[in-house]
């Protein structure tokens, strides 16, 4: 696994575990269940930059919502702009999203954060005639 990825998974998990994240053990047909088991209630509350650096939730946001934001969204809002990159479809009555989307969306936002720090904003290459 690449550092930048054992990073992620490492400030992921050091977050978890502070919020006292915890799967619930009832069945998966209990409506209560289900959202318990996928609720991180710290996520409403920490900034998206206790996980993610400043050029990766700005490339990320700026590329799937078409705007940068004055300040850095929340951990919450920020997961699900990610997870949009795995193929999470963010409606009002969806579920969170789940591990799947939200690893694709982190394959994905990889990709976009190397092509945001070759050729964005503030890079050399920027306007330097490249075709």
């Amino acid at each position: 696994m690449p550092a930048h990825r054992e990073r992620i998974v490492e400030r992921v998990s050091n977050l978890l575990a502070r919020g006292g994240y915890a799967r619930s053990q009832a069945p998966l047909g209990n409506a209560a269940s289900r959202s318990s088991a996928s609720r991180i209630s710290s996520t409403s509350l920490i900034s998206c930059e206790a996980v993610f650096e400043p050029t990766e939730w700005k490339s990320v946001y700026r590329v799937v919502l078409g705007k940068s934001p004055a300040k850095a969204p929340k951990l919450q809002e920020m997961i699900r702009v990610v997870a949009q990159l795995g193929g999470y479809v963010n409606r009002r009555r969806d579920d969170p999203p789940g591990p799947q989307t939200v690893w694709l969306g982190l394959q994905r936002l990889h990709d976009i954060n190397l092509c945001w720090l070759t050729f964005g904003p503030g890079t050399r290459a920027n306007g330097a005639g490249l075709v």
